[in-house]
């Protein structure tokens, strides 16, 4: 390879960091607003979380997944967190019918005196009316209410947006030394 196709190639890879330098730069960020509701499967007594988006400039919250106990957390490389409470009305929640619990498949949520959420899959009758024993303090009781809010964490995710695709490197390119 002569000196002038060296040049060339270190010329064009120069041009391409400077390209991808200031995609980078003038990428914004924007805040993604996760919530996390916790619940147990009343019939199974396993964990599992419910997933929600805080739409950007509604207060309405979209179902994005329910996560088992088993799946292994998202990575949080290139994000920044802080996580606070929050009360979320399930009236805010849209496709909230789709939202089942990945154990019984029950989608009927029951929220116990101590204050933790479970499913409705281990409900049974007694002298006619729906009793309830909650997967997490093992208290039991009828059913009186109905559910209007729920209690989960929300986190605060800093992320920066840009192109989805990341540029590689130009293929047939040596690394220039240090």
């Amino acid at each position: 390879m002569g000196e002038m196709e060296l040049r060339k190639k270190q010329k064009d890879f120069l041009d391409w960091m400077k390209r991808t330098a200031h995609e980078r730069l003038s990428e914004r960020e924007v805040s993604m607003h996760s919530v996390k509701l916790d619940f147990k499967c009343s019939r199974t007594k396993r964990d599992w979380t419910v997933l929600l988006q805080k739409e950007n400039d509604s207060n309405l919250f979209e179902f994005v997944r329910a996560v088992t106990a088993i799946a292994t957390p998202e990575s949080r490389s290139g994000a920044s967190s802080v996580s606070k409470s929050i009360a979320v009305d399930l009236h805010k929640i849209k496709n909230r019918s789709s939202i089942k619990c990945p154990h019984c498949g029950n989608g009927t949520w029951v929220k116990c005196g101590c204050g933790k959420l479970g499913c409705k899959g281990g409900l049974t009758e007694r002298d006619g009316r729906s009793w309830y024993v909650c997967p997490w303090c093992g208290e039991g009781g009828f059913l009186e209410e109905t559910l209007e809010t729920v209690d989960g964490e929300m986190e605060d995710k800093k992320r920066i947006s840009g192109p989805k695709d990341k540029p590689s490197l130009p293929r047939g390119y040596k690394a220039l030394p240090p």
